[in-house]
């Protein structure tokens, strides 16, 4: 494992083509049948719902792209970590997505370090050393 060669990953959402309801002339529906909804809140809290598909991908400290995979939209982010985690880095940068007990078992078990983003709950502060991953530059 050579020091400082991270995996970064993340997943980004992308709209169907067709995502209306309804036939189009020739009685076909114009929603695409493979696709799944996602509804997610901007920092806002408002609700931003999109009808598509996902691309899960995982590049390194150089933003070159070792892994990807597509799945529905509505398929959680942290149900493709195992497919893109590549084993022979030393860090994983994700967001809070990724954040989970069942995350931090799998990258002791590989020697890989926790740069996940933790999730913070109302009425309980994020801790001191969480906060001072999430404020690192």
């Amino acid at each position: 494992m050579s020091e400082g060669r991270v995996n970064i990953i993340d997943a980004t959402p992308i709209e169907a083509a067709r995502s209306g309801s309804g036939h189009d002339k020739s009685g076909k529906p114009t929603k695409n049948p493979e696709a799944g909804w996602h509804v997610k809140n901007d920092n806002r809290g408002n609700k931003k719902s999109t009808y598509g598909f996902s691309v899960h991908t995982c590049v390194d400290g150089d933003a070159f792209i070792h892994r990807q995979s597509v799945t529905l939209d509505n398929v959680h982010d942290s149900q493709e970590r195992d497919t893109l985690l590549l084993g022979n880095k030393a860090a994983l940068y994700a967001d809070s997505a990724y954040s989970s007990e069942q995350t931090r078992e799998k990258l002791a078990q590989l020697g890989i370090k926790d740069q996940v983003q933790r999730k913070c709950y109302r009425g309980k502060p994020i801790s001191k050393e969480d906060r001072t991953l999430v404020t690192k530059k």
